[in-house]
């Protein structure tokens, strides 16, 4: 019996402590035809420092595969961990690729059972003779350690295109079961601005982005998504904080530009930019300022990139 006894202290304490996922999301590139890279991304509790070296991903059709860790880091005592691997789908189609994991963090109040319920991180798979080529979009503000020292949050991750395609944002329901999505909570379908406010708790979130591009009759239509789950902790204590003092309303004129571009945002000072061209790459760092002298970049399609200490917001613009 003591035997036994000591056997349930350790089993439900391992329990307690392997609950260390707050947030995931997933993101996917088409390499070639019918070929996609998967890159998921978990963030976990970094004071567990649980080993998690390989995941299980399902493709949508009935196959999955492995996936090793491919890199770590930390922030904030959050650690963000990203697995890495390909598939070849068999053929054209839809699918919605996929990873559970059984390990989310305990007391989200939305939620019954927190750590019972699955985490669950997808991406919709659209492979057409239409889709030559589609990069998931790329996030600039990560969801770990959102919190509001007040009873409201606003939140924006600052997703970028990197294909020039237009995103819609969607609250959608969290996976697992007995889930409700507060009513005062909501998502700009444009900006993907998310604002929040509820009592104090922490409370789980599911953002669907979609990318949107003409098709060959010149209407829009979904190429992709991908889902993103997060917790935010609301404390109660008086006061807004806004994650950190964010970057918001920000907008670059004129769009197409060719010398000078004009810059717009609520808040500027102790602020950097940056212009990365459509592969990710950084072409231009400099101080803030509201205008910059684009002429000696190359013609295409660009994203400017506005960071402070504490977080940054992207913009698309057009270098004619």
């Amino acid at each position: 019996m003591k035997r036994l006894a000591a056997w349930l202290t350790i089993f439900v304490i391992g329990q307690t402590y392997s609950q260390d996922i707050s947030g995931s999301y997933i993101t996917t590139k088409r390499v070639s035809t019918n070929t996609y890279s998967f890159n998921v991304n978990l963030f976990t509790d970094a004071s567990l420092n649980l080993a998690r070296p390989t995941i299980t991903v399902s493709f949508g059709n009935g196959d999955s595969a492995a996936f090793n860790l491919s890199s770590s880091s930390t922030s904030g005592g959050i650690n963000i961990k990203t697995y890495s691997g390909t598939y070849t789908y068999p053929n054209a189609g839809l699918y919605q690729a996929w990873h559970f994991s059984k390990f989310r963090v305990p007391n989200i109040k939305n939620m019954t059972s927190s750590p019972t319920q699955k985490i669950a991180t997808m991406a919709y798979i659209v492979e057409n003779n239409f889709i030559q080529s589609n990069t998931a979009p790329i996030i600039s503000q990560l969801p770990i350690n959102l919190s509001a020292s007040g009873n409201q949050v606003i939140y924006n991750p600052g997703f970028s295109d990197l294909d020039g395609d237009s995103l819609s944002y969607s609250l959608d329901n969290c996976y697992g079961s007995n889930y409700y999505l507060p009513s005062n909570a909501t998502v700009d379908a444009m900006t993907g601005t998310f604002q929040f406010t509820d009592s104090i708790g922490l409370y789980a979130f599911s953002i669907k982005i979609s990318e949107w591009r003409k098709n060959h009759s010149n209407q829009y239509t979904v190429i992709g998504a991908t889902q993103m789950d997060f917790t935010i902790n609301m404390t109660g204590a008086i006061g807004l904080v806004e994650n950190g003092k964010q970057i918001k309303n920000i907008f670059a004129y004129p769009n197409p530009a060719t010398n000078i571009l004009n810059i717009s945002c609520d808040i500027s000072e102790n602020s950097s930019i940056e212009i990365l061209n459509n592969l990710g790459q950084k072409v231009l760092q400099t101080n803030y300022a509201d205008k910059i002298n684009i002429a000696d970049l190359p013609s295409g399609i660009y994203f400017l990139k506005l960071s402070d200490k504490l977080n940054s917001q992207t913009c698309k613009f057009i270098k004619d």
